[in-house]
């Protein structure tokens, strides 16, 4: 299964930028996002017929950004996807680019999406 445009979409519904895995932009919010599972969830004749992807999507925005309405309009788009099965929040430290210490939001959506086996 290959979600990737469609969690790629967020980037046209916010406006920030949307990289899997990494981003190594100047933005101070962007998204991230990452396959934790792929595996099939149904099978007919012995033979796999639906794959189940777990995704990690990840929210960064500074601490005195107002997140929450990204937050939403995240796992709002997410529920037309699959099921949001978390969402968590919290402040973390980072180095940034120039080795100075700062802090950031990172908030956490996981979504499992279903889909056909492409054969």
């Amino acid at each position: 299964m290959n979600a990737n445009q469609k969690i790629q979409n967020l980037q046209e519904i916010l406006g920030i930028p949307v990289r899997p895995d990494e981003y190594e932009g100047d933005e101070s919010k962007y998204i991230t996002y990452t396959y934790n599972d792929e595996s099939p969830s149904l099978y007919g004749d012995d033979d796999p017929l639906e794959d189940t992807a777990i995704i990690q999507v990840n929210l960064y925005t500074p601490t005195d950004f107002n997140y929450m309405d990204f937050k939403h309009r995240i796992r709002n788009y997410l529920e037309t996807l699959g099921e949001v099965t978390t969402i968590r929040s919290w402040i973390e430290t980072f180095t940034s680019k120039n080795n100075l210490e700062k802090k950031i939001r990172h908030t956490v959506l996981v979504v499992n999406i279903t889909e056909s086996r492409e054969v």
